[in-house]
């Protein structure tokens, strides 16, 4: 598993420049019948969880771009998980319950930028 998650990793950051000039880093849409969201929307809610009422800034305060978003395979039946991946390392989401998982990595970066007075002011 660890290799598997190197490898996605390595994977995402190859997406890096594709992100920074606009472009589209996200996964091929998942099937319906084991997700009910798509790339995109996941990276919708991630940058509305990382900073409530101003996502525009979870990207330029923390470099918590996400630069792939992966469906992982597991059936929606068992939760619809997802991974984002980000530049300060990766975040889990589970569709059934809505909750992000941060790594130990990114949980420092979301926690940053969610107490950063710009991220509180928006509340």
């Amino acid at each position: 598993m660890r290799a598997a998650a190197r490898l996605a990793l390595l994977a995402g950051a190859a997406l890096a420049p594709l992100a920074a000039c606009g472009g589209t880093a996200s996964a091929p849409d998942a099937s319906s019948t084991t997700h009910r969201l798509t790339p995109d929307e996941v990276t919708r809610r991630f940058t509305e969880w990382a900073c409530p009422g101003r996502p525009e800034l979870a990207t330029p305060l923390t470099r918590l771009t996400p630069l792939a978003v992966d469906p992982e395979s597991q059936p929606l039946s068992q939760g619809g998980r997802w991974i984002v991946f980000t530049s300060a390392g990766s975040v889990g989401y589970r569709e059934s319950t809505g909750a992000f998982e941060p790594s130990e990595p990114a949980a420092a970066s979301v926690r940053a930028l969610q107490d950063s007075a710009e991220c509180r002011t928006a509340r």
